[in-house]
C-alpha cells in the first residue's frame, strides 16, 4: 500500500525535532562522539560543479543531469553570484521559462537569495540542519568563518549520508553506459558476414572489401564445429608472411593463426554489454604485440550473434539521438586533438618502399596505420590493414611500391583529413559514412598532418579505465586541479579561471594560439 514519498529534506526536518535529534545515533553530541561541524560533512570545493551567470537554463539543467548533482554554483570573475538547484529548474519549467534564458536573468528576484543560504564551515551540523528546516532549503553554501570565501556546499543528502565514523559516504559520478552492443549490431546487422567454407584468402579479402566489414566469422575443423575470426589484421599478417591469395582460409588459420582466430572467452561478450564497457574491454584486452579491435557478441547458449568492432563505437556515437546522451559521451565537447596519436609517435614508410614492406611496418610496430612520408618530409597518406585487403582483392603485387599502390588503389574512400579542433562526433560521422578506421589530423586545411585519429582512439575518448565514463568529456564541468588554484586567490575567482581555461583558446607565451600545443597540454594534464 502506498503511503507517500519521503525526501532527504523531510528526514532532516525529522532529525531537527529535539526528541529525534537527541537520540539519533549518528548525530548525537556526547563525550563518546565528538561534535560534528559543517566542515566535516560538506562537499569540498574541488568537488563542486559550476556555471557562469550567462549560461542558459538548458546548460544548467544539462550539467545537473550529467553530474548527478542537486545544485551547481554560479560563478563569475567577481565571485559567487548564486546557486541553482534541481528545484529551481522545476519551478522554471512550470513557469514556462525558455531554456535559452540565462541563469542570472532567471535568478534575479528569486527567493531565497544566495545570502540566505550561507553558513560558516565552523557551524555545528545541528545548526545547519535547523537552518535547512527553518528556511526550507535543501542546499547551503559554506564559507570560511567570518569571510565570504566559498569552501564548499552542504545538502540535506550530505547530512544523511554520514556514518558513525564521521566519514562521508562517497557518491560516484553517474555511469553513462550507452546503448548495448546488441542494439548496435541490430542497427548494422548487414556488417556481420560469414566466410564460406573452402574460401581462399583472396576471396575473403574481396568479401571484406566489398562489404565494408573488418572481420569475417569462419568455421574451423573437419565438420566446421569450431568458430574463428578472420580480421583485417589477420590478412595483413598473411601478406607479410608471404601467403598466396589462393591459399585456403582454413589451412592458413590451422597452420599459423588459430590461437588468434579462436577468440578468447573474455572477448566473447553478451549482447547486453553496454557500449562503454565494450570499449573499455577493447582497451584493456590489448596484449604485447597485439591490439584488440573486435569483440564477439555471444548468446547465452553459445551462439555467435555477430562481431562488434572499434568502428562500431563511431557508429554508436553517430546514432545517438538524445542531446543529453551526446553530451555524456563528450563527443561534441572533446576535440580530436585531445585523443589523437601524435605524428612523431607514428610509424613511417617511404613511397619508394614496397607495399609488403610498408605492411610489415604495421605488423612490426603493432599499429594499424603508418604515415607515408617523402624525402621532403611531406605526408602523402596512410597505409592501413585495409590496404592489404584491397591489394589482395585486386591482385596487386606486394613487391610493387607504395607510390604505385597510391596510383591504382580504389577511390571513393571520402575525406581522410580532419582539423585538430574537430569534435569527436563529427569525426565519428566521417568514419561511419565512409567506413574509415583512420583519419589524418591537421591544424589547418592543407597543412602538414600533426597526428592520426583511429576508431580505437574514439574508445579512449569516451571511456576511462578507472570509471567507465568520459575521462575528458566532463573536463568542461569537473574542475580538475581546482584545489591548487584556490591557493592563488579568492576561491570563486580561481574556480572561474579554471572553468574558463579548460576549453578556451590558449595563447602560447609570446606567440599565437596553437591548437596542437593546447591539446598537448590537455593530454599532459590528464
Amino acid at each position: 500500500r502506498f503511503h507517500g514519498v519521503v525526501s532527504s529534506l523531510d528526514l532532516v526536518n525529522g532529525l531537527c525535532h529535539y526528541e529525534m535529534w537527541r537520540h539519533h545515533p549518528l548525530l548525537q553530541e556526547d563525550e563518546a562522539e565528538p561534535t560534528l561541524f559543517v566542515r566535516h560533512v560538506m562537499k569540498q570545493r574541488d568537488h563542486i560543479f559550476t556555471c557562469t551567470p550567462k549560461s542558459t537554463m538548458k546548460d544548467a539543467a544539462k550539467e545537473l543531469l550529467l553530474t548527478n548533482q542537486g545544485s551547481i554554483l554560479i560563478l563569475d570573475d567577481l565571485g559567487l553570484s548564486g546557486i541553482i538547484t534541481q528545484r529551481d529548474l522545476v519551478k522554471a519549467f512550470a513557469a514556462g521559462v525558455s531554456g535559452s534564458v540565462t541563469v542570472d536573468h532567471w535568478l534575479y528576484g528569486q527567493s531565497p537569495s544566495v545570502k540566505d543560504r550561507i553558513i560558516d564551515s565552523g557551524a555545528k551540523l545541528v545548526d545547519a540542519a535547523n537552518l535547512m528546516t527553518t528556511r526550507r532549503l535543501e542546499h547551503l553554501v559554506v564559507c570560511q568563518p567570518g569571510e565570504t570565501e566559498v569552501v564548499g556546499t552542504l545538502s540535506s543528502l550530505d547530512v544523511l549520508l554520514r556514518t558513525r565514523a564521521n566519514t562521508p559516504l562517497l557518491r560516484s559520478m553517474p555511469l553513462w553506459l550507452g546503448p548495448t552492443v546488441g542494439e548496435v549490431l541490430d542497427s548494422h546487422h548487414h556488417l556481420t558476414h560469414i566466410c564460406p567454407r573452402g574460401a581462399t584468402l583472396g576471396e575473403a579479402a574481396e568479401l571484406l572489401d566489398n562489404s565494408g566489414a573488418s572481420s569475417l566469422i569462419a568455421r574451423i575443423g573437419a565438420h566446421g564445429s569450431n568458430l574463428g575470426l578472420l580480421t583485417e589484421n589477420g590478412l595483413l599478417r598473411a601478406c607479410v608472411d608471404g601467403w598466396s591469395s589462393k591459399a585456403d582460409v582454413e589451412d592458413w588459420m590451422a597452420a599459423t593463426e588459430f590461437q588468434h582466430a579462436a577468440v578468447p572467452l573474455h572477448l566473447q561478450v553478451p549482447p547486453s554489454m553496454p557500449l562503454t564497457e565494450a570499449a573499455s574491454l577493447m582497451l584493456s584486452a590489448a596484449e604485447p604485440g597485439r591490439t584488440c579491435h573486435h569483440l564477439v557478441v555471444r548468446a547465452l547458449a553459445g551462439t555467435w550473434l555477430g562481431v562488434f568492432s572499434a568502428l562500431d563505437i563511431a557508429r554508436a556515437i553517430q546514432s545517438l539521438a538524445s542531446e543529453l546522451d551526446i553530451a555524456r559521451t563528450g563527443a561534441t565537447e572533446t576535440p580530436v586533438g585531445a585523443i589523437m596519436k601524435l605524428e612523431e609517435t607514428m610509424p613511417k614508410c617511404r613511397p619508394t618502399d614496397s607495399l609488403g614492406s610498408a605492411l610489415g611496418t604495421l605488423d612490426k610496430f603493432c599499429q594499424n596505420a603508418a604515415l607515408v612520408v617523402d624525402d621532403a618530409g611531406e605526408v602523402l597518406g596512410l597505409i592501413t590493414p585495409r590496404c592489404a585487403i584491397q591489394a589482395i582483392s585486386i591482385g596487386f603485387s606486394m613487391d610493387r611500391s607504395v607510390a604505385d599502390w597510391f596510383a591504382v588503389r580504389p577511390a571513393g574512400e571520402g575525406p581522410r583529413e580532419v582539423l585538430i579542433n574537430t569534435p569527436l562526433k563529427d569525426a565519428a560521422a566521417i568514419m561511419t559514412a565512409h567506413v574509415l578506421h583512420h583519419l589524418l589530423v591537421a591544424e589547418a586545411p592543407g597543412a602538414r598532418p600533426v597526428g592520426v585519429l583511429s576508431s580505437l582512439d574514439l574508445a579512449r575518448g569516451i571511456v576511462s579505465a578507472n570509471y567507465h565514463c568520459p575521462f575528458l568529456s566532463l573536463g568542461w564541468l569537473q574542475l580538475f586541479g581546482a584545489s591548487a588554484s584556490f591557493a592563488q586567490g579568492p576561491p570563486s575567482v580561481a574556480l572561474r579561471a579554471t572553468h574558463k581555461r579548460r576549453w578556451s583558446p590558449t595563447l602560447e607565451e609570446g606567440g599565437d594560439y596553437s591548437p596542437l600545443a593546447s591539446c598537448r597540454r590537455s593530454r599532459t594534464e590528464l
